[in-house]
């Protein structure tokens, strides 16, 4: 049985900056319902205006992997690590909270 290897380098990324935007989209593109709410420049938009940045509860982690053989985006996915326990509402409007 031959079977060709590809190897990966898997990333874990603080910014949507760090990924090619046309890599991003073209993955995105390929899914069967693609969402506009994972389109980089949306994505870019939560960082940008600091709606869902670490200081509003919302820290990004965009995990990518990449084709080490081709250095081509192969699949990717945005992922935010809660800081809080204020709920959806945080990241949608910048409210002012109590500290603990």
């Amino acid at each position: 049985m031959n079977q060709q290897r590809i190897d990966y380098r898997t990333g874990i990324l603080a910014s949507p900056s760090e990924v090619d935007a046309a890599e991003w989209n073209a993955l995105l593109a390929a899914q069967p319902q693609p969402t506009p709410f994972l389109r980089h420049e949306f994505l870019s938009a939560l960082n940008a205006t600091q709606c869902a940045v670490p200081d509003t509860g919302w820290a990004p982690q965009f995990v990518t992997l990449t084709d080490a053989r081709t250095g081509k985006l192969a699949a990717a996915a945005p992922v935010y690590l809660k800081g809080h326990s204020y709920g959806e509402y945080g990241m949608l409007c910048r409210a002012e909270h109590p500290t603990d």
